[in-house]
């Protein structure tokens, strides 16, 4: 997998739309709320552009999905619920066809914990120098 440096992360190349996210509120429950891209960030109406995802690998190694607008615009989640240039969120809050769209082709595997989907790249060594799944099987 290729990483593009960005500051302090590291961005995938391939882009997926998205179109909703699943948020927990603070009951627990999963929330799907709509999400789209805006070029205003007083804009209160959705438009028909969806916002678009992309994979980030922080500075300590986890991975996760980096949400923005299309052509460096805003990204509008629910109705009144947030307008950001953009936002990095895991795995498990997008849909499971974006998600296995971001990951195909890479050397990224998913995993879930606790309720969380955890991804990991497995072409690399981890910190303990110890060679991960791709690496072994050489």
């Amino acid at each position: 997998m290729e990483w593009r440096q960005a500051g302090g992360l590291r961005i995938g190349g391939k882009q997926v739309p998205v179109r909703s996210l699943r948020v927990p509120d603070e009951t627990g429950r999963t929330r799907r709320l709509r999400t789209c891209t805006v070029w205003n960030l007083s804009q209160n109406r959705f438009s028909r552009a969806a916002a678009v995802a992309r994979l980030v690998r922080m500075e300590d190694g986890r991975i996760g999905v980096l949400v923005t607008g299309r052509h460096q615009a805003y990204v509008k989640i629910g109705k009144n619920f947030m307008t950001r240039d953009s936002l990095v969120v895991p795995c498990n809050m997008l849909s499971k066809k974006a998600v296995r769209a971001l990951v195909r082709g890479t050397g990224i595997s998913l995993e879930e914990r606790d309720g969380v989907v955890i991804a990991y790249d497995t072409t690399e060594k981890d910190e303990q120098g110890r060679g991960t799944r791709g690496a072994d099987s050489a």
